[in-house]
């Protein structure tokens, strides 16, 4: 039972097999003297997109947020009445 199935074992090393290749290939932009000032990291780039551009999907309502919304929102419409009001 602690035995992987060959499926298994396949898919694993395929995965090592693309890890070790992206590995190599930003060593390569790494150490590379002509190369541009950021080395763009596609992975890096996916989780970026997906943490900003894709929030909808994954966004919980919680009493957090919702304060958070509150203040954001109804703040500074307070505090500005609150000034313009003590200012005259």
């Amino acid at each position: 039972t602690f035995e992987a199935s060959p499926e298994k074992r396949r898919a694993e090393a395929e995965r090592l097999a693309i890890r070790a290749r992206l590995k190599r290939q930003y060593q390569l932009q790494l150490h590379d003297p002509r190369r541009p000032a950021v080395i763009e990291d596609p992975a890096l780039l996916r989780w970026v997109y997906a943490r900003t551009h894709n929030v909808y999907p994954t966004f919980r309502p919680t009493a957090k947020t919702s304060f958070l919304g509150a203040v954001y929102a109804l703040g500074p419409i307070l505090f500005w009445m609150f000034v313009f009001k003590y200012d005259r």
